[in-house]
């Protein structure tokens, strides 16, 4: 499994399916998190951003 280290993660993030973050200089930094996929993926798109999702919400 791919470990991705996200910078800055709050821990509520961790009760959402989707984390969005964005890449900066090659780390990925924390901007916000989603249970909605369709959500997740607009803001995303609209601050050029990458949605990670949470292998332990979605097993």
């Amino acid at each position: 499994m791919l470990k991705l280290i996200i910078n800055n993660l709050s821990d509520y993030a961790t009760n959402y399916n989707y984390i969005v973050t964005s890449a900066v200089d090659g780390d990925l930094w924390f901007y916000g998190a989603w249970n909605d996929e369709a959500k997740a993926y607009a803001v995303a798109r609209s601050i050029n951003g990458v949605v990670v999702k949470n292998p332990e919400k979605l097993m």
